[in-house]
């Protein structure tokens, strides 16, 4: 079984002059043969802010774009450089 992984490099997490714009992440899947079954995203640090609304955002629109649900869900790698930052994020 071979299952479809997106890893994705989100500068800034889509934080440009104080707004986020994640048309870039949306627009980054558009000619898309097979819909990863999970996407990876890097840079996505400041995600858990608001209630997790960037994240949850993004979900929507991914799954809005590619024709199936996703579930967002806040991680980090413990080798990188940035901590965790509650005990509501998961290890990836």
């Amino acid at each position: 079984m071979i299952i479809p992984v997106a890893l994705f490099n989100f500068e800034a997490g889509g934080l440009r002059n104080g707004h986020r714009d994640l048309r870039p992440l949306v627009d980054a899947f558009h000619d898309v043969d097979t819909p990863p079954a999970l996407i990876l995203l890097c840079e996505a640090k400041t995600w858990h802010e608001h209630g997790h609304r960037p994240l949850h955002q993004a979900a929507e629109l991914l799954a809005d774009r590619l024709d199936r649900p996703y579930v967002g869900m806040l991680g980090h790698d413990p080798r990188g450089p940035i901590p965790q930052r509650s005990s509501t994020t998961r290890p990836c």
